[in-house]
């Protein structure tokens, strides 16, 4: 494949980030009085209510056990809620009956979703197929969506996106850990979503390869006009990646604050070591200590 045609590849991938974000900003995701209780009788979630636009980087901040994960679930149509709603692009459908409804981008259902281009998941490990390559791997998703024939500058492009391209060929168990996770997200890239929910993807590695990681997703985030909703329980991780923080109480997880962080993106390195990163530290810390604080939080017992 031509430089040229590779280009034009990465350039579909990542969208048309000169134009996009003058778009007025549409309603990606409504969570509406949602909340989940698991049959064993423990309330993992209680009313949560939040909306992201098209454009956020919008994180889930709070203690480990609170339901960030849990919602970030229901989001990506894994799990349902209780009761509430959860809603996806411009299309609104109340729940019925007190059972939840989701609607998939562009008004599709769950299923169609996730067959097509529009979400995509990265998850806390890379679950990647170890009997098959790096290449094989990212070319996944267009596989199960029937589309594998003439995917090969799709995945070359998305591998190019994390700079894996010179390591197509080889097995996970040959690849550190982040670029594993790199893989990974890939894989999560390879079908153009628009929107990309993130579960805490970064928190096994060490703080160097992190840090790193950090930085080429707020890159990428940057780039095209991609809305993300990333789990971590980082207060430095969600100040260096975000434009929008929602804290959350422990369990039962309520929303209990919400921080803009009025930075410009992407963030250098160097942002880390400013004062401006540390205010915006404290500032998120104090929130969340708050929450905490205030949270009624349920024993582990329950």
């Amino acid at each position: 494949m031509s430089d040229s045609q590779t280009e034009q590849n990465v350039a579909a991938i990542l969208g048309a980030s000169d134009a996009e974000p003058a778009r007025a900003a549409a309603l990606a995701v409504a969570v509406r009085g949602a909340s989940k209780t698991y049959p064993n009788g423990v309330r993992a979630l209680e009313s949560i209510d939040i909306e992201v636009r098209e454009g956020d980087f919008a994180t889930l901040l709070g203690p480990s056990g609170c339901g960030k994960s849990t919602l970030l679930r229901m989001i990506g149509g894994l799990s349902s809620p209780t009761t509430g709603s959860v809603v996806l692009g411009s299309v609104k459908q109340p729940a019925t009956s007190g059972a939840s409804t989701t609607v998939g981008l562009r008004g599709q259902t769950p299923g169609a979703a996730h067959r097509k281009p529009g979400l995509a998941f990265v998850f806390q490990n890379p679950t990647l197929m170890p009997w098959a390559s790096v290449e094989r791997n990212v070319r996944l998703p267009l596989d199960l969506m029937g589309e594998a024939t003439g995917s090969a500058p799709r995945v070359h492009a998305a591998l190019q996106l994390v700079a894996l391209n010179d390591f197509a060929g080889v097995y996970p168990r040959e690849l550190s850990g982040g670029m594993q996770m790199r893989a990974s997200i890939a894989r999560a890239l390879v079908t153009e979503p628009r929107l990309l929910l993130m579960d805490e993807p970064f928190g096994a590695l060490d703080e160097i390869t992190r840090h790193r990681l950090d930085r080429e997703i707020s890159d990428l985030w940057a780039r095209r006009w991609l809305t993300v909703i990333f789990v971590t329980h980082s207060i430095y991780e969600a100040v260096f990646l975000s434009t929008r923080v929602l804290v959350m109480s422990a369990r039962p997880g309520r929303i209990v604050g919400e921080l803009a962080i009025t930075e410009p993106q992407p963030r250098a390195e160097a942002f880390r070591l400013s004062e401006r990163y540390a205010r915006w530290c404290k500032e998120l810390s104090e929130m969340l200590a708050a929450g905490s604080d205030k949270s009624g939080a349920q024993p582990l017992s329950a």
